[in-house]
């Protein structure tokens, strides 16, 4: 019996500081759980919020397509990258403080459009942003 508690004593005294980092790696965990949130808690912060689908500003230069003109070594992802070209960004172009301006990649026409965001009025027409060259900057960012 004397040997089993001297092992376990030793045992104790060689492993204490990976014990010690165990336990403090344990506790750590359970500290840093998220707070689960019940149904109907979701159910009542989520009626604080609600979508409406609006019309974005369209300004046609052209035909639209379906697929992008691509880098001719790209032509086998041509598909996605017309679908990851797309993208809309919120901004405050004009300065009033508030970010209700967008700047809209549409891939289908090869064109950067600049709009006030739908619903917070017609402060400006929507444009077409234009490359020092003359040409829609869809058409000079585009890879040839």
């Amino acid at each position: 019996m004397g040997r089993l508690i001297n092992w376990v004593i030793n045992f104790g005294r060689r492993q204490a500081k990976r014990l010690l980092a165990v336990g403090i790696i344990l506790g750590l965990f359970f500290l840093a759980q998220l707070p689960v949130l019940s149904k109907a808690e979701k159910n009542t912060i989520a009626e604080h919020f609600a979508f409406s689908r609006l019309p974005l500003p369209q300004v046609m230069m052209g035909q639209g397509k379906q697929e992008r003109v691509v880098n001719p070594h790209l032509v086998r992802h041509s598909g996605w990258i017309s679908a990851v070209g797309a993208a809309i960004a919120l901004n405050d172009l004009d300065g009033d403080g508030l970010p209700n301006d967008l700047c809209q990649v549409e891939p289908r026409t090869d064109q950067i459009i600049v709009a006030p965001v739908p619903g917070s009025g017609n402060r400006y027409q929507p444009f077409i942003v234009i490359s020092t060259k003359g040409e829609t900057l869809g058409n000079a960012i585009r890879p040839n």
